[in-house]
């Protein structure tokens, strides 16, 4: 479950749309995905996942009209 969640996440607060960065900077992408996990399952705060998941809503809306 744990990990479905991770990659989850990595499609709702849009890290698809780049290429995965290497050393420093894949970590800390890394890190904020379980972070938002965390944080989710310990205290219920979804916050910035609804608000990136309205962006990538709004990215898929706009590529099947195109």
């Amino acid at each position: 479950v744990n990990t479905c969640l991770h990659e989850l996440l990595h499609v709702l607060m849009l890290d698809i749309f780049d290429p995965p960065p290497r050393g420093a900077s894949g970590l800390a992408r890394e890190w904020r995905v379980d972070l938002q996990a965390t944080r989710m399952w310990l205290f219920g705060d979804g916050r910035a996942v609804r608000e990136s998941t309205r962006e990538y809503l709004k990215r898929l809306r706009n590529e099947l009209l195109a």
